[in-house]
């Protein structure tokens, strides 16, 4: 396997062999459930907590008064976190609540952003220290 993986790079190159291993379908904010395909550790943490039944818990539910309270909703089914822009409201999987893909994926650069600095072929990552700030859940908190 890995002789084929050093062939494939001799043969197409590094950018290449990027595009190859990509998974375009991580670029095109998925379910929450997808990221457990590599991180299921980490969904499974998240599965549990408060973010990801943000917009499914019964109680906001009720405050919300049956999701008409439009202040509310886009903080609890955001389309991306940005610690100096008001949230918006995401438009598909709502039921997600605050999802992996709200708090890391970027749409200006189609990438995953977080605290670490990692090379993960299926989907283009950056490092961000502004994940370590606490202003950077600011917009809802």
């Amino acid at each position: 396997m890995i002789l084929l993986m050093l062939f494939s790079l001799l043969l197409f190159g590094c950018g290449k062999f990027k595009k190859l291993a990509r998974e375009e379908d991580l670029l095109e904010r998925p379910q929450a459930k997808r990221c457990a395909d590599c991180h299921a550790e980490i969904f499974k943490e998240w599965e549990k907590n408060r973010h990801a039944k943000a917009w499914v818990s019964e109680q906001f539910r009720l405050k919300s008064e049956n999701y008409t309270k439009n202040k509310c909703l886009s903080c609890h089914a955001l389309h991306q976190v940005d610690s100096d822009k008001k949230p918006i409201l995401r438009v598909g999987f709502k039921e997600d609540g605050i999802s992996c893909v709200a708090c890391h994926f970027k749409e200006e650069n189609k990438a995953m952003h977080g605290p670490l600095k990692v090379w993960f072929l299926p989907h283009p990552s950056r490092e961000d220290l502004s994940y370590l700030r606490s202003n950077f859940c600011a917009g809802c908190h």
